[in-house]
């Protein structure tokens, strides 16, 4: 039988590791309607399968939270601000991140020559003193949508890296889901996710280059004018990871993951500050 003592402390503290690192990404796009820039920094704690993602400053984008738990499963935003928490699935939680759809019922798209490859490339930057995994991205494909009167065709392409650090230094965690950095749907970011299933090891540095053309071409009425000039915009989207620490849980690290008692709960419709972000 354990001593009492020491049944104290292990009732008091949780079994395992709590891993801490500091997470900055940004996105600099420059489009036909002006510059779009967005920058997220905060830290990552994760334990026992749980994680939290606070931001230092900022909100993640859309509502007014500005931390997120999860235990692996759902996810909650938490506002301290205002005692709130709202619960979202994870398709809801990286939904904030993508721009939004087009209007539905006036138009029809079509995705065509797809490809999308996720390949290693040899040996990153040393992460901590620790080799690292490159891994090369490419994707590109055209978007076809017909609308009322024309038909407008995007060709769209994305390249990058991505250096990984082996996973005994850090287990990802769903906060490091790196399909949440392409701003793609359908078809496209299907064919991504299969292709990520090869990374491994928790992602500290990523640069994605995003290039895409639209061309609006006139169908169906008199005085048919043609294609016009093609619309260009690009972006540049960056993950990087810092300052990793490891050490022993302790008591009081459980309440890093759990809702205050104090908190309201509110849904996300009445939560949200703003519309998706912007095509």
């Amino acid at each position: 039988m354990l001593p009492a003592l020491i049944l104290a402390a292990a009732l008091g503290a949780p079994a395992g590791t709590l891993v801490r690192y500091e997470v900055v990404e940004t996105m600099r796009a420059l489009t036909p309607s002006g510059p779009r820039n967005r920058a997220l920094a905060g830290t990552v704690s994760a334990l026992g399968g749980k994680a939290r993602w606070e931001l230092s400053g900022g909100r993640f984008p859309g509502v007014a939270a500005r931390a997120a738990i999860t235990d692996g499963g759902a996810l909650v935003l938490l506002d301290p601000e205002a005692s709130l928490a709202t619960p979202v699935s994870r398709e809801e939680f990286e939904g904030l991140f993508q721009p939004a759809p087009g209007p539905a019922g006036l138009s029809t798209a079509a995705i065509r020559d797809l490809s999308a490859s996720v390949v290693r490339d040899g040996n990153g930057v040393p992460f901590d003193g620790s080799p690292t995994e490159r891994w090369a991205v490419r994707c590109k494909y055209q978007l076809v949508t017909a609308q009322p009167g024309r038909i407008v065709r995007v060709t769209a392409e994305v390249s990058g890296t991505i250096e990984t650090a082996p996973e005994p230094a850090a287990p990802p965690t769903p906060f490091d889901d790196l399909l949440r950095l392409f701003h793609a749907r359908g078809e496209v970011r299907e064919a991504l996710a299969l292709q990520l299933l090869k990374v491994n090891g928790l992602p500290v540095r990523v640069r994605l280059d995003a290039t895409s053309e639209a061309l609006a071409e006139a169908v169906g009425a008199p005085g048919d004018t043609g294609a016009g000039s093609p619309a260009r915009a690009t972006s540049t989207t960056t993950r990087t990871v810092s300052n990793l620490s490891r050490r022993p849980a302790a008591e009081g690290d459980e309440t890093l993951f759990a809702v205050p008692e104090s908190y309201r709960s509110l849904p996300l419709e009445r939560a949200r500050t703003e519309g998706p972000l912007p095509r």
